[in-house]
């Protein structure tokens, strides 16, 4: 089976892209009835089935099987080809989390762990994405890119363990809600709630106080994120949206990229 990619946005949603199994069909990596047992999903998988192609490979000559393994690499095209509109929901559903400054964890197993550890490494320096964003996972550790783990792709819990590693644990600024609308009082009331709890006291601007937290959030339109911005940078609006623009949106990039600066 091909890697798979945990796609995690950040910071409200994420998405679970699976690989498929060689015949354009694609493997639930864990069903939501949870019903399918290990034996049941691996009597499914075409790498089990008997190769009509092969049986006499033993008895072949190096050309004849130099040939039916051309032949066999020339299907992978072809399975590729029936998962396109996958692939293409795929995309559609990891870019936009990417932009959210959200990651891609490749997970897998053996060969299929180590292709999604070689994908995950070459990301960063042929298309400049951020250290971090596309992480290879591959059961048994590290120490199984280059050596055998036998058993380690059957334990759950040491899947758990390693994404757990992965995942930071939330922080006040993963669970407040930058990007609502002023709508109505009860919104407006929560807008200077969460611009106070993420704006740090070392900030700019000083929206203990009253009047200034108003005039900041008028100046920004009444757009919490960007108020926030502006209140621990000191920016102006146009500054803000700049800063947040060229940070695909993201608050915590904007804030980190210009602490970088």
């Amino acid at each position: 089976m091909s890697p798979s990619a945990v796609c995690e946005a950040s910071p409200d949603s994420q998405g679970l892209v699976n690989g498929h199994n060689g015949n354009g069909s694609l493997m639930a990596i864990k069903p939501s009835n949870g019903t399918i047992s290990l034996a049941e999903s691996l009597a499914g998988l075409q790498t089990e089935q008997k190769n009509s192609k092969t049986t006499n490979i033993d008895s072949m000559s190096s050309l004849e099987l130099c040939r039916v393994i051309n032949e066999e690499d020339a299907s992978v095209a072809q399975a590729v080809q029936t998962c396109l509109p996958q692939i293409a929901n795929a995309i559609d559903i990891i870019v936009p989390r990417l932009l959210k400054g959200g990651r891609v964890i490749y997970t897998g197993a053996g060969t299929s762990g180590r292709l999604g550890v070689l994908d995950a490494s070459e990301i960063p320096p042929t298309f400049s994405a951020p250290p971090g964003q596309f992480v290879g996972l591959i059961a048994g550790g590290d120490y199984a890119i280059r050596n055998a783990v036998e058993g380690a792709e059957d334990s759950e819990e040491l899947g758990a363990t390693d994404l757990a590693e992965l995942t930071p644990p939330l922080n006040k600024n993963d669970t407040l809600m930058v990007d609502l609308k002023m709508s109505n009082e009860k919104l407006q009331n929560r807008a200077r709630r969460v611009a106070r709890m993420v704006v740090p006291p070392s900030s700019a601007l000083d929206i203990e106080n009253e009047e200034v937290l108003d005039t900041v959030l008028a100046d920004c339109d009444g757009q919490v994120k960007l108020s926030i911005l502006v209140a621990t940078l000191g920016c102006s609006p146009a500054e803000g949206r700049a800063k947040l623009e060229a940070a695909s949106g993201s608050l915590r990039q904007a804030l980190q990229g210009n602490l970088a600066n």
